[in-house]
């Protein structure tokens, strides 16, 4: 999932201060060529004396359907060439200068930016060593934010059901995310996932159970809410999403659940933990983020977040609790959260032996609850929201903690639960974040996240 990215590189127009710099030129785009290669697939296009060449470059850089352009002013290069490129481009643009101080590269990337802004073109800019690592940093964001924002357009949501128990944040626009984000929403009702449920094999079925009971650290069978036919159920409603997802060819959905199917078929906790995975019985599948409650917003934050991360798993909590005095968050939702936030990494199998199947709270129809206690691990935590219909994207980080599973005695026994560890400032958090649900990400994607926010056009807020 590595960006694509063309880079353009602007020279000297004038024979006799060409001549002189050449040799920096080809040094400095050589140099950013070996600094982002292994990040980023970057097309470097031949250098760029005059107009001609700068439209005919967009032109046939177009055709690779690159996530974003790089517009490389190594030297003092006339600005107009630049910005006219830029005005071709239509993508996410990125101007990128040298601070050695022979090369005069920070005149030529100024004199460019500035016309940019008059001229009303959005572009980011980034000014210095390509070895330093803070400077590659940036360049990796936004050409990391690009490939998220191309990725998202003319994909499709599978929203299984409509709004869940009154939640106003889970339900979004369908026309607005057309608008701003390129994604349609495909509408699906509940009522397909029993009809594909009930055709699956009972073979597949039983491979599944097997494999579950081999690997989970404990599968906790009642005679009542968690038996092997609710926890069958379960499986088959997995088998039954994973298969309309490939049919529809979506890329990530939300499920109702509560109360149609949690009451009435089985609990979807198990089948939206295994596609958030990305893992089964027959090893690696497609990750699909899903949310829990057919949370719109959450979803897209999510998949937004997987993206940035390059295919990394995301999740979705609650925001249940905050410790003034220590400043720990509690985030615990019913089950949806990935198995690979249980463990530390070593194999999915490994994270599975975290993880107890144990009867839920809730849910009248039965079925399992994925409890576990989250591995310590830095996390980048985000949330789309909404304010009088604007999006803004709420941003934070923190380490999760290593807890005794007795921890979750206080709250809700079986739900997963993860404990993070945060320096923001509670009372600010309290009084702007928009919903209940935040989400996940392990590692630091506060630059990506950012970019992508200000290539979107949308407000962000760094607590």
């Amino acid at each position: 999932m590595k960006p694509l990215v063309v880079m353009l590189t602007f020279s000297e127009t004038r024979d006799e201060f060409y001549a002189k710099r050449k040799e920096l030129v080809q040094q400095e785009t050589a140099r950013v060529a070996a600094g982002l290669g292994q990040e980023v697939e970057l097309k470097v296009f031949p250098e760029i004396r005059f107009m001609e060449e700068a439209r005919k470059q967009v032109q046939e850089a177009a055709l690779l359907k690159p996530d974003a352009f790089i517009l490389h002013i190594p030297i003092w290069a006339a600005p107009h060439m630049a910005v006219a490129a830029a005005r071709l481009a239509e993508l996410p643009l990125l101007l990128l200068g040298n601070d050695r101080l022979e090369t005069s590269s920070l005149v030529g990337l100024l004199a460019a930016a500035g016309g940019m802004d008059q001229c009303g073109i959005k572009h980011e800019r980034v000014w210095g060593d390509i070895n330093d690592a803070a400077v590659r940093r940036k360049i990796v964001a936004f050409c990391r934010a690009a490939h998220a924002r191309q990725q998202l357009k003319g994909s499709t949501f599978g929203c299984f059901g409509g709004r869940s128990l009154g939640i106003y944040t889970a339900v979004a626009d369908a026309n607005q995310w057309q608008r701003l984000f390129g994604v349609d929403v495909e509408h699906i009702d509940q009522s397909e996932i029993i009809r594909e449920a009930e055709a699956m094999e009972d073979g597949e079925v039983q491979r599944g159970l097997a494999w579950l009971r081999r690997w989970a650290g404990r599968v906790e069978e009642d005679g009542h809410a968690v038996t092997e036919r609710t926890l069958g159920k379960q499986i088959r409603s997995y088998l039954a999403l994973k298969k309309i997802v490939g049919d529809k060819k979506l890329a990530f959905i939300g499920v109702k659940c509560q109360t149609e199917l949690s009451d009435h078929y089985c609990l979807q906790c198990l089948p939206v933990a295994l596609l958030n995975d990305g893992f089964d019985w027959d090893g690696r599948q497609q990750l699909t983020p899903c949310s829990c409650e057919a949370d719109m917003d959450g979803a897209l934050t999510m998949q937004i977040l997987r993206l940035l991360a390059g295919g990394a798993v995301t999740n979705l909590m609650d925001v249940r609790h905050y410790e003034r005095s220590s400043g720990i968050f509690t985030f615990a939702n019913c089950g949806s959260m990935a198995p690979s936030f249980a463990g530390t990494q070593g194999g999915h199998e490994d994270n599975w032996s975290n993880v107890h199947l144990i009867p839920h709270a809730f849910g009248k129809a039965g079925g399992a609850a994925t409890q576990f206690v989250a591995a310590a691990r830095k996390l980048t935590l985000a949330r789309l929201c909404r304010s009088a219909g604007e999006y803004w994207m709420a941003i934070f980080t923190g380490e999760s903690l290593a807890r005794e599973r007795d921890e979750l005695r206080k709250t809700t026994w079986s739900f997963p639960h993860v404990f993070v560890k945060t320096e923001l400032d509670f009372e600010e958090f309290f009084s702007s974040f928009g919903a209940n649900h935040v989400h996940a990400v392990e590692g630091d994607y506060v630059d990506e996240l950012i970019s992508f926010c200000r290539q979107m056009d949308i407000r962000y807020r760094k607590y």
